[in-house]
């Protein structure tokens, strides 16, 4: 009975540990996040200089209301995807396992929701996908 114990346990330790140095989905993943979190800023400024545009012409009945709201959201998105993207990677150099791959998760998924704010000039969501890819593969 001792011996299955040992077995069992090696087993159980074999999978929560992770094996190798996750440095490839760090750098991709960080880099992604970072560029992410960058064109969201840009498009925030965009939407907000948008708008001031809007309002003037809006007063003279030229412009479309409610046109700059889009940027303006999709902006703020950018920016809690990409913070949220770059505040996983750090996290990526756990040894356990399970810890490693929910993270890889949450930046593979917040990497796709990217998307509605340009993903990073889509440079920053292929970054991050690629990183979340080379995560979810490693063992």
């Amino acid at each position: 009975m001792a011996k299955a114990t040992r077995k069992s346990s090696a087993k159980l330790s074999a999978k929560t540990e992770l094996k190798g140095n996750p440095l490839i989905p760090f750098i991709f993943i960080l880099a992604g996040g970072i560029v992410i979190f960058i064109g969201g800023i840009l498009v925030l400024a965009m939407g907000m200089m948008y708008h001031v545009m809007l309002s003037i012409l809006l007063e003279q009945g030229y412009a479309i209301p409610f046109s700059s709201q889009f940027l303006i959201a999709s902006g703020i998105v950018g920016l809690i995807s990409g913070a949220i993207i770059l505040s996983t990677a750090p996290f990526l150099y756990t040894k356990s396992y399970a810890r490693f791959k929910s993270l890889v998760l949450v930046a593979l998924s917040f990497s796709v929701i990217s998307l509605i704010s340009g993903g990073g000039f889509f440079i920053g969501f292929a970054l991050a996908f690629i990183g979340a890819m080379a995560g979810l593969s490693k063992e």
